[in-house]
């Protein structure tokens, strides 16, 4: 069987399966081969892919959705904020009374640096992979075309697939520059606290409703191969104020930053 044909079959398989398939595989070398550091490398590959992944599917989600709607931003549009607010409203009012209501205190002083960098990836893994099943024909840069001389089927580059991914990395330099010159670990620092959590998920929440009432302009950007480079970084610096300053919800703050373009 010819490497083009496996590629194939592989492509045309189900992308719940193929997750599916991998999670059990992953089960299996971890029961059999527990000690095995050539595997474990695969394992701390696959969660730091995960972890860079986030906030690029982020960017495509939030982008995606916000180019779909027409020029006066239909009722759609108009109700994933709303249901955004709305949930984002619920879950902050039911965990303070839940809190309150059941208090608990856990305690983590013995968790070691990997179970961190697995727990932070594994509370937003749902997500994620609501995200790549959802929209795996956008962002899967490889086609397979068939052959109108030979009948076969070859693989094909999706250019404007490819262009995305480059405008996605632009928008992730600015959260690389941060990490680099360590602005995070410094806001951890002084950011990370109750009072400034609440200030900024309030302040988030008035920008929305004040943004989405009184933006009324025809929009420029009606399609994703519409966005540019420069459009790109300035999304990716919208990200970073929700890096920066806890409280901020990442993709609030992109659409924001997109309405505001």
């Amino acid at each position: 069987m010819k490497f083009n044909d496996i590629v194939e079959k592989y492509n045309s398989a189900s992308l719940v399966l193929r997750i599916l398939a991998g999670m059990v595989l992953g089960i299996i070398f971890a029961v059999t081969l527990p000690s095995s550091r050539w595997i474990s490398g695969f394992g701390e590959l696959f969660v730091g892919s995960l972890k860079a992944i986030a906030p690029v599917l982020v960017f495509v989600l939030v982008t995606s959705a916000f180019l779909q709607g027409n020029s006066k931003f239909d009722k759609r549009f108009g109700m994933v904020i709303f249901f955004y607010i709305l949930s984002t409203l619920i879950s902050a009012i039911s965990a303070v009374i839940f809190s309150f209501l059941f208090p608990q205190t856990m305690s983590f002083t013995n968790v070691s640096e990997n179970f961190w960098n697995v727990f932070e990836v594994i509370i937003q893994l749902g997500a994620i992979l609501a995200v790549i099943i959802m929209y795996f024909k956008n962002i899967w840069p490889i086609k397979v075309e068939k052959n109108k001389h030979s009948g076969g089927s070859c693989l094909k580059w999706d250019k404007s697939i490819l262009i995305l991914w480059a405008k996605i990395i632009v928008a992730c330099l600015p959260a690389v520059a941060i990490a680099i010159l360590k602005i995070d670990e410094l806001a951890d620092k002084y950011f990370y606290n109750p009072m400034c959590i609440a200030i900024m998920l309030i302040l988030v929440g008035i920008l929305f409703i004040v943004i989405e009432n009184h933006n009324n302009k025809e929009p420029k950007i009606k399609s994703v191969d519409e966005i540019t480079f420069k459009e790109s970084l300035i999304i990716g610096l919208f990200q970073v104020i929700a890096a920066i300053f806890p409280g901020t919800s990442r993709s609030g703050i992109t659409i924001i930053g997109a309405l505001l373009i």
